[in-house]
């Protein structure tokens, strides 16, 4: 099943640029519309991966992994609550 493309969108060029974008789609045999959004998608997908990733510098990666592979604090309200009879409101 095929998807309805119903968006549009546009752009304003310069002449230099839509000679650029017509060059490159022309050498690869395709519409420039289908060069653009192939290009445009590919783009946005890298955007997106980039923003999937949290970049520490070492140091702070040692102290974020420390944190993690510490024992755990103890707190006794929350053993208490995790020992107590559970409260039945029926």
């Amino acid at each position: 099943m095929s998807k309805t493309k119903d968006a549009r969108l546009e752009a304003r060029l310069t002449r230099e640029q839509d000679a650029l974008l017509r060059w490159a789609a022309s050498s690869r045999g395709v519409p420039v519309s289908a060069f653009v959004l192939d290009a445009a998608l590919e783009r946005a997908e890298q955007i997106r991966a980039l923003d999937q990733v949290t970049v520490l510098p070492q140091d702070k990666f040692e102290e974020v992994t420390a944190w993690l592979d510490a024992p755990p604090a103890q707190v006794p309200e929350m053993t208490r609550l995790a020992e107590a009879e559970a409260f039945d409101n029926r």
